[in-house]
């Protein structure tokens, strides 16, 4: 009876123990310290020499003791026994291998080989078990005895055999997260490398397409002759028609690359609408289409939102219709669906009596670079990325697009917004596409900070029409320069500059305790990636227009910081 208490109490001992160093180990933090614990815990119960781990070299030729565990009195062997030839001993994985484990009593029992190596660390009685990850061998742990010969139990031999697969798991278990680490490493790095492509891109291509559709605008506004006219309207269209497809790719890519986070502002819908309705108001006239806006007495007047990612999705959803409708017109629906205690949720439709689209298409649309007729391309143009993006966005809103569509009977794609009602701003913001009178800023001084000659150019004679006085700075440092020894009431900053880049010069301006320390100034960047305006305004920066620059915008946002 006693002695089957004691084989009771030892068997519990030996779970607890392997509890122990499941706990030990179920955590990947601090490994090392981790797997010494381990070895430590499992020493001390069965009060053995040495403990220790040898793991193989990538090559599997030689072999390394990495870690180890020594009881008091013993000689660690941990930095004796690197780089170990198996040529040296080529019976020990042949045992290893045939039966499951390196077992010996008395090691004068084992190859000459073997001993060779293990008689110089006095071991007496020895027991070391395989260890593999995922299937594979890599290596192998020891339990040294070098006080007296020892005979092990079968259930202290079971105990080892069960800890040394936990061991082994543990180091596979290590090399998947690693695996992980580094291949999201990877990704982050290639993303990044994505965005800075993306960036450096967006600055490369808007720069010469701020010159094509500034000069453009300027021209059309020099009374051309009745021929010229017709070649620059279709030049001013081609630029445009250019910059929607740059955008509609840099956009996507942005998306994918999970660089869009939305934002939350105070938004008067009606504002919005006539905002979006203004801008297609040409394309409209010229089809000879409606374009009209019906809001639902319901809806709030100010809705909480992201208003430029609404517009985003309004403006390409509204794209496609006037694009695609040539007789009749496009109706903008906006309707109240329910109203919940702190949010509203909102309906808005897009309705047109344009040329429809097939059953067979309507999933198939919304994937990117696709249209739902490979003629669509050739009539009508576009990168097929417009539906894409409106989709990723409204995901974004935890949103998504629905659709109705007949060939020949037209569209309506529609999507709801859980919303909260924001607050009339009681600051008076002058909308771009509302001005009419250029001349209210007249006589200002205004210091234009742009490497680029040709940008230099775009700009002057913009702001010599509106009868501002300009002085051009090359760079940061020629900027700072004019700061000191004139005065002006707005800056506008290029951002990528040699000598000094438009993001530290705006952080002097502000550090500089000067007269001229809280001067507005407006970003003008070629790349609209989102990072890139966040950090003009983090820097300091009052505003940001992205080039190439619409005329109406640009004087809008000025006149805003000067009147204000």
């Amino acid at each position: 009876m006693e002695k089957l208490k004691s084989e009771i109490n030892k068997l519990l001992q030996q779970q607890e123990i392997l509890a122990d160093i499941a706990i030990e180990l179920n955590s990947l933090d601090h490994f090392d310290i981790r797997i010494n614990n381990a070895l430590k815990k499992i020493g001390q119960h069965t009060d053995v020499s040495r403990v220790y781990i040898f793991e193989d070299q990538s090559d599997e030729l030689a072999t390394d003791n990495t870690f180890e565990w020594c009881n008091t009195g013993i000689e660690p062997q941990l930095d004796q026994l690197k780089d170990i030839p198996y040529e040296i001993i080529p019976n020990w994985k042949k045992i290893l291998f045939k039966k499951g484990r390196v077992y010996s009593e008395n090691i004068s029992e084992l190859p000459q080989d073997i001993r060779n190596v293990l008689e110089p660390q006095e071991i007496k009685s020895i027991v070391v078990y395989p260890l593999h990850k995922n299937g594979v061998f890599f290596g192998f742990i020891g339990f040294d005895e070098c006080v007296h010969i020892r005979k092990w139990s079968r259930s202290e031999l079971e105990l080892l055999r069960t800890i040394s697969a936990v061991i082994g798991n543990t180091f596979g278990r290590r090399d998947v997260e690693n695996e992980l680490v580094t291949a999201k490493e990877s990704a982050e790095k290639a993303s990044m490398a994505k965005a800075q492509f993306l960036s450096t891109m967006s600055h490369e291509i808007r720069t010469p397409m701020n010159a094509v559709i500034g000069l453009t605008y300027l021209l059309l506004q020099d009374d051309p002759k009745p021929e010229q006219l017709q070649n620059l309207k279709i030049l001013k269209f081609s630029a445009e028609n250019l910059l929607g497809i740059i955008n509609d790719i840099l956009d996507f890519s942005k998306i994918e690359a999970g660089k869009i986070a939305l934002e939350e502002e105070d938004i008067v819908i009606r504002d919005l609408l006539d905002g979006i309705i203004y801008s297609f108001s040409p394309k409209t006239l010229e089809k000879g289409i409606f374009l009209k806006a019906v809001i639902d007495k319901n809806v709030p007047e100010v809705i909480l939102s992201d208003q430029l990612r609404l517009s985003q999705i309004l403006n390409n959803l509204l794209s496609n219709a006037v694009k695609f409708t040539t007789t009749g017109g496009v109706t903008i629906e906006i309707r109240q669906i329910q109203k919940h205690s702190s949010t509203e949720e909102i309906e808005f439709r897009i309705i047109d009596t344009g040329i429809g689209i097939p059953e067979s298409k309507h999933k198939s649309i919304f994937d990117e670079f696709t249209q739902a007729d490979s003629k669509t391309t050739r009539l009508f143009g576009g990168t097929g990325l417009g539906l894409a993006i409106t989709s990723r966005l409204l995901e974004l809103f935890d949103s998504k697009i629905e659709l109705w569509s007949k060939p020949g009977e037209g569209s309506m794609f529609s999507f709801k917004l859980q919303l909260k009602t924001g607050i009339r701003s009681t600051e008076k913001k002058i909308k771009f596409e509302n001005i009419d009178d250029f001349t209210l800023l007249s006589g200002r001084r205004v210091l234009v900070v742009e490497d680029n000659k040709v940008n230099q150019i775009i700009a002057q004679k913009f702001l010599k029409q509106w009868e501002i006085n300009i002085t051009i700075a090359e760079n940061g440092k020629e900027a700072l320069k004019k700061l000191e020894n004139d005065h002006f009431e707005l800056i506008l900053m290029d951002l990528q500059m040699p000598e000094m880049d438009g993001y530290e010069t705006t952080q002097r301006i502000r550090k500089s305790n000067t007269s001229y320390q809280n001067i507005p100034i407006i970003a003008l960047s070629a790349s609209a990636m989102l990072q890139i305006r966040d950090k003009a305004l983090i820097v300091g920066m009052n505003d940001f227009v992205t080039k190439p620059f619409n005329p109406n915008e640009l004087y809008a946002k000025m006149l805003n910081l000067l009147t204000n």
